[in-house]
């Protein structure tokens, strides 16, 4: 037998939280009267004005969505500095490399997630693998030392 999750419902907005608070506040309104008026139970009514007197504000808390990423904007771009300096390097290599150099220990297969979702495959890394080559022998043809 399967159950199904039923998600959350999304929060109040805050034009209606705010109509709760002047109704309140202005019309000095109950919690009681509030919650009949706006089809709303008695505990949310108290919950907002609750907030408002705590805050002054009526606003949600922002809603996180799963957990913080292992691998942060700096890890990103050595992650990336890692690849275009080391063409063909493999995942477990640049595991190594960004513990040793960056002290930064994280999985293999979070490494993988990581660059797919900055839009990273191998076609991509090859790309940009074969640009910083061509920048790099331009710099070195053109430095007085050739």
């Amino acid at each position: 037998m399967k159950f199904k999750l039923k998600n959350m419902p999304l929060p109040y907005s805050v034009d209606f939280r705010w109509r709760i608070v002047w109704l309140s506040m202005a019309h000095k309104m109950t919690p009681s009267a509030i919650s009949r008026q706006m089809c709303i139970s008695q505990r949310s009514v108290r919950r907002y004005l609750k907030l408002f007197q705590l805050t002054g504000d009526v606003k949600p808390k922002s809603q996180r969505h799963g957990p913080q990423p292992l691998i942060g904007e700096f890890e990103q771009l050595a992650l990336l500095r890692l690849i275009a300096e080391n063409t063909g390097i493999y995942l477990h290599e640049l595991q190594d490399k960004l513990r040793d150099l960056y002290g930064v220990t994280v999985s293999v297969p979070t490494i993988c997630k990581t660059l797919r979702r900055m839009g990273c495959c191998r076609r991509v890394i090859r790309h940009v693998a074969i640009q910083v080559r061509r920048a790099a022998s331009i710099h070195h043809s053109h430095s007085p030392h050739s």
